[in-house]
C-alpha cells in the first residue's frame, strides 16, 4: 500500500505471531483492564500509564513419575490403577503456577480417595517435593511416563 493510496473495504491485512486468548485468560485481562463505559462498576485494577498482560503459565511436565501403592487383599488391580491415575491427574491439574508438588499431599489425597489403597509413596523422582523452575511454571503429569507399582497386602 503506497502512501498516496487510500484504504478501501477490500484491503486485507495479515498479522503473524499474534495470539487471541479466550476463556479464563481473557476474563482475567478484562477484569484487570476494567470497563471505561462503567467506571464505577468495573473500574479495573491497572494503574494509569502501565501495561498488564495476562498470559497462560509455562508447563513443566514431570517425566518418569512412579508411584508405589499397597492395595488391600482381593483388590482388582486394573480398576484400582484407573482410580489412582484419575486422582493423581486431578491433583496435578489443581496445582497452580509456582505451586510446589509435595509428595505427602499427593499420597494423602490418594489414600483418602481410593479405598483400596493402604499405603502410598512416590518412588521416582526422589525426595519429598518437586519445585517448578519458576513462579511462571505449572507442574503437570506426563501420563505417558506415569506408572503405578502395585503391591497387594496379604
Amino acid at each position: 500500500l503506497q502512501a498516496s493510496q487510500k484504504l478501501s473495504s477490500t484491503n486485507a491485512f495479515i498479522l503473524d505471531n499474534y495470539d487471541v486468548y479466550t476463556g479464563p485468560i481473557r476474563e482475567l485481562q478484562d477484569l484487570i483492564e476494567g470497563d471505561a463505559s462503567n467506571p464505577f462498576g468495573a473500574a479495573g485494577y491497572r494503574a494509569a500509564g502501565t501495561r498488564v498482560r495476562v498470559r497462560p503459565p509455562d508447563i513443566e511436565f514431570l517425566n518418569d513419575f512412579k508411584l508405589r501403592v499397597t492395595l488391600a487383599g482381593y483388590t482388582e488391580v486394573v480398576a484400582a490403577k484407573v482410580d489412582i491415575t484419575s486422582v493423581v491427574q486431578e491433583f496435578f491439574s489443581n496445582l497452580g503456577p509456582g505451586d510446589v508438588l509435595r509428595f505427602s499431599q499427593l499420597c494423602s489425597d490418594v489414600l483418602n480417595r481410593v479405598a483400596e489403597v493402604l499405603d502410598c509413596f512416590v518412588e521416582s523422582p526422589t525426595g519429598d517435593r518437586v519445585n517448578p523452575p519458576s513462579p511462571k511454571h505449572v507442574l503437570r503429569l506426563d501420563v505417558g511416563t506415569f506408572s503405578i507399582v502395585p503391591m497387594v497386602a496379604t
